[in-house]
């Protein structure tokens, strides 16, 4: 593949691996505005615009998502990216060369052959072959348009090897940094992404035992990701629909 060229377009999907999958689906259907979207073997696609989820449930004792949900506290365990359809072969190269883990993933399971990127952040990222980003144009039935930023919790001490990994395996620049210290909480804080792909990822780490980013940790027993941030065209209207559905 051509080295110059961005390698990530966009954010395809978040996927969900969690308890109760048919009340988590009328949870984000009837409150958060998505909608179905088809299913992939036992996971749910859902829809809004251009935001796409996937949730699982364990469908049997001892498979993946048994086995997550054993270890983390449900949650998004993959921020699926999509890339240009023709390059995955030399997109492996690319990345096993930058010291990347990364693993085909049978076309079954994503609809298509595509590559699974594991961090060693506790997230995971699929490279899913796409001719571009759906639409983010807001319709007027969606309360969202697109994604404004992801963060990631990670342990103390891993936030500039965190930064980095993300800089050698995806290029992507470091926007800016900050830090949070109060009375109770304390952060360090780098963003990390591509602003023409429209992605923006902060990667956290606690500055003391207090710490809500080590709170997260705890109760995650581990690094992940923390929130996805959703922009909205009209925050006052989305908040009283919000409000409306119980959130």
């Amino acid at each position: 593949m051509n080295q110059s060229n961005r390698i990530v377009q966009g954010i395809h999907h978040l996927h969900f691996y969690l308890w109760d999958l048919p009340r988590w689906q009328e949870h984000f259907c009837q409150v958060w505005g998505f909608r179905m979207d088809g299913q992939l073997g036992s996971t749910l696609c859902l829809r809004q615009g251009s935001l796409r989820l996937r949730l699982s449930q364990p469908a049997h004792a001892g498979d993946e998502v048994d086995r997550y949900l054993q270890q983390h506290s449900p949650g998004v365990v993959d921020v699926a990216l999509a890339v240009e359809e023709q390059e995955l072969l030399g997109l492996a190269e690319l990345l096993q060369r930058r010291g990347a883990q990364v693993e085909w993933i049978p076309a079954e399971d994503e609809g298509c052959p595509a590559l699974c990127l594991r961090t060693p952040y506790g997230l995971r990222h699929s490279l899913i072959p796409s001719s571009g980003i759906p639409d983010s144009a807001p319709a007027e039935e969606n309360l969202f348009s697109h994604w404004d930023h992801l963060v990631l919790n990670v342990e103390q001490g891993s936030l500039q090897a965190a930064a980095d990994w993300y800089g050698q395996v995806l290029g992507w620049r470091s926007l800016y940094r900050y830090s949070i210290r109060t009375n109770t909480s304390g952060l360090e804080s780098v963003v990390v992404g591509d602003p023409e792909a429209g992605i923006q990822l902060a990667i956290n780490e606690p500055t003391c035992a207090a710490s809500q980013i080590q709170e997260f940790l705890d109760a995650h027993h581990g690094p992940g990701l923390q929130h996805a941030a959703l922009h909205s065209s009209d925050v006052f209207a989305s908040v009283r629909r919000l409000r409306q559905g119980g959130v």
